[in-house]
């Protein structure tokens, strides 16, 4: 720093001036920044497909599933023995030939591969949906 600049009382009461102005301009920069960034509807604006990708993963995630009913199943000797005990008399119910449980799981399985095969599509129109928008941003040098 030069001499005469120390020691001109003017020219330090400029130059503290920009400083303090500089200082506020800085500040609510810093104050709109901190708002935009907790602004959950900019960050809608600005992804929305990332956006919706969030939301169908939370709601994947954190939705109540099917409830599961716990049953026992019994083998045939144990029915007979448990109705000759009881007094229970013909014979036990025939299973039918094609058990229901074994559609229900066919239909949930069928539903589960269904709905990972349109997730994993949706993942990708949604990244190359965000390529896309990244790649149209200019990128500001200073």
């Amino acid at each position: 720093m030069p001499l005469d600049l120390e020691n001109d009382p003017q020219k330090i009461r400029l130059r503290m001036q920009r400083l303090r102005q500089r200082m506020d301009h800085d500040f609510q920069e810093m104050v709109e920044n901190t708002q935009r960034m907790l602004d959950w509807k900019d960050y809608v604006r600005q992804f929305p497909y990332g956006m919706m990708a969030v939301g169908v993963l939370a709601g994947f995630f954190f939705a109540p599933g099917r409830k599961v009913i716990p049953s026992v199943r019994l083998a045939e000797e144990t029915v007979k023995e448990l109705s000759e005990q009881v007094g229970i008399g013909g014979s036990p119910r025939k299973e039918p030939r094609i058990p229901s449980s074994w559609t229900s799981q066919l239909m949930g399985g069928a539903v589960s591969a269904l709905s990972g095969i349109a997730l994993s599509s949706l993942s990708m129109v949604l990244r190359h949906k965000l390529e896309q928008y990244l790649t149209a941003i200019p990128v500001e040098r200073d």
